[in-house]
């Protein structure tokens, strides 16, 4: 099908912006598709005799930037039509379950669970066919619910979605109270020439209280999933080797830290993220 005959919805695909060309990827994306064209067919359904895409927006975008700013000569890309059944909120859902390419962002996710609660979804209907935790759930729904000046930074990659979900969760959902330490702690961590603000740049009024090791060794991962949080390798693991050393190995995306013990692999991810934060 001629890819200048396909239509999108304004505002219906939750990604923040659908193509870029000034985001690496999608600027590859797009070089790769001018010399090979579109391989993964586009999903699209019929309304008022026309055609709009519910699934491959990035590919489409990609695609009409490669035709008309790389003069790519494509005629057509392959599509593939919904079933005939599907309803809004299978639409809307798909976003998630075909998603094969650059993951959505928690801000992405958030804005796909709320359009599914506003079709009649409930949280355990999101949970049952996501596969994903109630409580991850409940944390993006909030998060979307909170002011912008919570969401941008989130959106900006100025602070972790994980860290602002605690942030709100510590202020009982208050989001101008949250907005106020974030934004604090996103000026803090400037001063300091980082990029993203993290826990140690939130202000703490009170006494803090004793913190056991272990609860230290789950913000450490935490904290290590938050870097890849909005890239396109969101692989994160714990295993230990198959082989003579049994050692235990923290992997996430292409990185890997390795310890005698469960706790020692941790260490060792948490004191390399300590010596990355402190460049």
């Amino acid at each position: 099908m001629d890819p200048r005959d396909l239509n999108v919805k304004a505002d219906w695909n939750c990604r923040t912006i659908n193509f870029n060309a000034d985001d690496p990827e999608d600027l590859a994306l797009a070089e790769s598709i001018s010399q090979v064209g579109v391989k993964q067919p586009l999903t699209v359904y019929t309304e008022d005799g026309k055609a709009f895409i519910s699934d491959g927006h990035r590919r489409h975008g990609a695609t009409m930037y490669a035709i008309e700013r790389l003069r790519a000569e494509i005629k057509s890309v392959p599509v593939q039509t919904e079933d005939r059944y599907s309803s809004e909120a299978d639409r809307v859902f798909s976003q998630i379950v075909r998603n094969s390419g650059k993951p959505l962002t928690p801000i992405e996710q958030a804005r796909v669970f709320k359009r599914l609660i506003d079709l009649g979804w409930t949280e355990k209907d999101i949970q049952q066919k996501t596969g994903l935790a109630r409580q991850w759930i409940v944390e993006l729904l909030e998060l979307q619910a909170a002011p912008a000046a919570v969401t941008n930074l989130v959106a900006t990659g100025q602070v972790a979605a994980t860290l602002a979900m605690s942030t709100l969760k510590k202020h009982g959902g208050d989001g101008a109270k949250a907005a106020g330490d974030l934004t604090r702690a996103v000026d803090k961590a400037q001063a300091e020439g980082k990029k993203r603000a993290t826990a140690k740049h939130l202000d703490v009024s009170e006494k803090p209280k004793p913190v056991h090791p272990d609860t230290a060794r789950l913000d450490a991962l935490r904290e290590l999933a938050g870097y890849v949080e909005n890239g396109t390798d969101t692989s994160v693991s714990i295993s230990q080797e198959d082989d003579a050393t049994r050692d235990w190995v923290v992997r996430v995306g292409k990185n890997y830290w390795t310890g005698n013990s469960f706790r020692d692999a941790i260490d060792s991810a948490a004191a390399s993220l300590a010596r990355e934060s402190g460049e």
